[in-house]
Parts: structure tokens; sequence; C-alpha cells
């Protein structure tokens, strides 16, 4: 029985990646991630040296979750490749 067309709804076009997921996507530019307090969430990017040895981490991104900070260390990792 077709009831004709279907309405489409966020759930069905929104994609959640985990955590896992998101430290995974950010590969070797991600350092840590760590709990600032009652405020949220901070990850830091790593850097290396020209030896491509880690050095220490000095920049890190912000969120009310680990993920949404993850994530915005993933949208700077990849802000060349997205235009937003």
């Amino acid at each position: 029985v077709d009831d004709g067309p279907r309405s489409i709804s966020e759930k069905d076009w929104l994609f959640y990646p985990t955590l896992s997921e998101l430290i995974e996507a950010c590969g070797d530019g991600f350092n840590s991630l760590y709990k600032i307090g009652d405020v949220g969430f901070a990850a830091h990017k790593s850097n290396r040296d020209i030896v491509g040895e880690y050095i220490a981490s000095i920049e890190h991104f912000t969120g009310s979750s680990p993920e949404e900070a993850v994530a915005n260390l993933w949208l700077k990792l990849n802000k060349e490749k997205i235009a937003l």
C-alpha cells in the first residue's frame, strides 16, 4: 500500500558521530581531552616539531560536552576542506 510521499524528519538525515569516531576523525591532530571544572570540556590539538615528535599542545577547543569540544577541534583541523 502506497501512502504517498513521506515527510523526511531530522532523524532521517542527521548523523551524530560518537566521541570515539570524532577522536578517530581528528587523527594525529588530537592530543587530549579534559574536563574544565563544571564549565565544560577542552580538546587539545597536537603539534609536531620538524622531526615529527610530539611537542606540548598549545591550542585547545572547548565545548559543553566532550563531543562538542572534539567536534570543534575537528572543525579547526578541517577548516580548509569545509565551507561554513
